[in-house]
């Protein structure tokens, strides 16, 4: 299958495949926040497992746990912005207690 970029994600800043990618997702997370009927940025938190996910977050205006199942390193995650990073869905659920969406996670 051909790698279709929707009219919105093209453009001079959007030329590469991450920004195409970060702009895509950016695009879902707004129209997710959107259906949810005007949550405020501080009451979300996302869980991604790429760059890409943490990106289109933060340019939605907000914060994401990461999840390293995605294949991408701890370091790459963080980078972007990730708050707190778990090895997979089922390490997030066994540290649920302690983890950054029970506690609170920390507020900007």
């Amino acid at each position: 299958m051909a790698n279709v970029v929707p009219p919105f994600c093209v453009g001079k800043q959007n030329r590469n495949l991450r920004s195409r990618k970060t702009c895509i997702l950016k695009r879902g997370v707004e129209a997710a926040l959107k259906i949810l009927g005007g949550i405020p940025p501080d009451a979300v938190l996302v869980v991604g497992d790429s760059p890409y996910d943490v990106q289109a977050a933060a340019k939605a205006g907000l914060r994401t746990v990461g999840l390293l199942c995605g294949g991408f390193a701890e370091s790459e995650l963080r980078e972007e912005g990730a708050i707190a990073i778990y090895r997979d869905p089922a390490d997030l659920l066994e540290q649920y207690e302690r983890s950054a969406i029970a506690t609170g996670y920390p507020k900007r």
